[in-house]
C-alpha cells in the first residue's frame, strides 16, 4: 500500500488575501490553464448506503472494495480506525461506523453543506490543470470526499487525495464547540477553504520536505514556498483565504514585517535546529508569541513566502526549477530579500 501522508490542513492552509503583484514584486506569466477535468467520488455516499444491517452486504461491500481498493484500506486503518493494523476485515468495523447515530448525524449535515461537489471540482479542475503544465509528469491523484468521524482533514498518497467533509461545515456548527476545537482552528473550517487545502495537500505530497539541514529557516521556506506555489496554481484565490489570516492579522503581518524578521535575524533563530522553536513558528495556534500576541500564527511562514516571492522575482526559475529547489540557504542568500517598511505600504 501506498505510504500515507495526512495533512491536517487548518494549519498551513489559513491563507489571507493579498495582491500577487504586490508581494511578487511584479505580474507574473501563470502556468497555463488547461482544466485536468477532475471529479471527486463520494466515499461517504457509498458506504452510508450501506447503513442498515449491522454488518453491511457481503456483496456490496465486495463490490465497494473492488471500485475503491486502497482508499477502503486507508480509511478503515488509518482514519476512522475501525479496524487494527494488518486486519483484513475491514466490513465489520465499517458497518459499526456507519450505523452509529452521531456519525449518520453528521452525514446529514454533510449532504446538506455538500448537495453537490461542482464548486469545487471546477476549481481543483483548474488549479491540478496548471499543476499538470507547471510540474510534467507528476500523476494527479484521485479525489475522494469522506467523513473522518473528526479525525484527520486529508489524507493523500502518491495516487490518492482524500478530504474529511466533516472538517469543513462552517466556524458556528455545534459539533465543534462541543469538541472543543477552539475559534482560531474553526475560523478555517470553512468550504471556502476545501479546495486550496486540497492543492496544498498535493503540493506537500509531491514535494516533501527535504533538506539536510532541519532549521527555522529551511521550514520557514519550504512551508513559504509551499504557499507560493499554491498561489501561482490559484491565481484569483483572495489573499485572507491563502495565508488563512484575518483581514486584520494580514494587515499586521505587513505592517510589522521588518520586525519580524530584524528579530528573528537579531535573536539568531533562523539557524535553530530545536523543534519546539521550530513548531513555534510553523505550527498551528491562536498567535505566535515569540511576536507578539497580536500576531497570527505561521506569520513566520509568511515572511518565507515574502522570501521565496523575492527569489522568484529576481531569479525567475520556473515552478518546476523551485519546486526540486531543497537548498533553502542557497535559496535565502540569492532572495535580494528587503522587508517592507511600515512606512512605505
Amino acid at each position: 500500500m501506498a505510504a500515507i501522508k495526512t495533512h491536517t490542513l487548518t494549519l498551513a492552509l489559513s491563507i489571507t488575501g493579498w495582491s500577487l503583484c504586490l508581494f511578487s514584486g511584479g505580474c507574473r506569466t501563470e502556468p497555463e490553464a488547461r482544466d485536468a477535468d477532475v471529479a471527486f467520488v463520494r466515499l461517504e455516499q457509498e458506504l452510508f448506503d450501506l447503513r442498515g444491517p449491522e454488518v453491511p452486504d457481503s456483496a456490496r461491500w465486495q463490490a465497494l472494495e473492488t471500485a475503491h481498493g486502497d482508499m477502503l484500506s486507508l480509511y478503515c486503518h488509518e482514519v476512522i480506525r475501525s479496524a487494527a493494523p494488518g486486519d483484513t476485515d475491514l466490513r465489520t468495523g465499517a458497518g459499526a461506523f456507519v450505523n452509529d447515530s452521531l456519525m449518520y448525524q453528521v452525514y446529514q449535515k454533510v449532504q446538506a453543506t455538500f448537495p453537490t461537489m461542482k464548486p469545487y471540482e471546477t476549481a481543483l479542475s483548474d488549479a491540478l490543470g496548471r499543476a499538470r503544465e507547471a510540474f510534467p509528469g507528476r500523476p494527479l491523484p484521485r479525489l475522494y470526499t469522506m467523513i473522518s468521524g473528526f479525525n484527520q482533514a486529508l489524507v493523500s498518497s502518491d495516487s490518492l487525495l482524500a478530504i474529511a467533509l466533516d472538517k469543513y461545515l462552517g466556524p458556528e456548527e455545534p459539533l465543534y464547540t462541543r469538541l472543543g476545537y477552539p475559534e482560531y482552528m474553526t475560523r478555517t473550517m470553512r468550504p471556502e477553504y476545501l479546495a486550496r487545502d486540497c492543492v496544498m495537500a498535493w503540493l506537500y505530497t509531491e514535494f516533501a520536505f527535504n533538506d539536510s539541514v532541519d532549521n527555522v529557516l529551511s521550514h520557514l521556506l519550504y512551508h513559504g514556498r509551499t504557499m507560493y506555489l499554491t498561489s501561482r496554481l490559484m491565481p484569483d484565490m483572495p489573499d485572507t483565504l491563502l495565508t488563512g489570516f484575518t483581514r486584520t492579522q494580514l494587515e499586521w503581518c505587513q505592517q510589522h514585517e521588518e520586525a519580524m524578521w530584524t528579530f528573528l535575524a537579531g535573536e539568531q533563530m533562523l539557524f535553530s535546529t530545536d523543534y519546539n522553536t521550530i513548531r513555534r513558528l510553523t505550527g498551528t495556534g491562536p498567535f505566535t508569541a515569540v511576536f507578539s500576541m497580536q500576531a497570527p500564527a505561521r506569520a513566520a511562514v509568511w515572511l518565507g513566502y515574502r522570501i521565496v516571492a523575492s527569489f522568484v522575482e529576481h531569479k525567475k526559475p520556473s515552478l518546476q526549477e523551485l519546486s526540486e529547489m531543497t537548498n533553502y540557504r542557497d535559496i535565502m542568500n540569492r532572495a535580494v530579500y528587503q522587508p517592507e517598511k511600515p512606512s512605505t505600504r
